[in-house]
């Protein structure tokens, strides 16, 4: 982040900007669930990050591509930022399926009992 910020990244500050909007989401979430009020949607704010990741993804594949978008240190900055976005959809991806893929496997065979 430091880097980006450093080179003036306009890929970053539209990262930045999407990731505060998610985080803002989750930390709403983790306060009311810390009050003892139990909200729905743990399992969409995990969809909304991915999804987020991927717009990321997205972004970083036109900032990277296009011309005149960024000088030169900071297309290096959006491959390495958009290699660090993979590694998050991986792990991000990885986590939803452990967490959510066999409650919402088992939730059909408990409405047909």
């Amino acid at each position: 982040m430091w880097l980006g910020n450093y080179l003036q990244s306009p890929y970053l500050s539209f990262f930045v900007f999407e990731n505060s909007l998610i985080h803002s989401l989750m930390y709403t979430y983790y306060t009311l669930t810390a009050m003892g009020i139990k909200p729905p949607g743990k399992q969409l704010l995990t969809s909304l990050q991915i999804s987020q990741f991927y717009i990321a993804l997205t972004a970083g594949a036109v900032y990277a591509v296009l011309p005149g978008c960024q000088n030169g240190a900071q297309t290096v900055f959006t491959y390495i930022f958009v290699a660090y976005i993979l590694e998050l959809i991986r792990l991000f991806t990885q986590f939803a399926r452990k967490t959510y893929g066999p409650q919402i496997a088992a939730a059909p065979a408990k409405k047909r009992r």
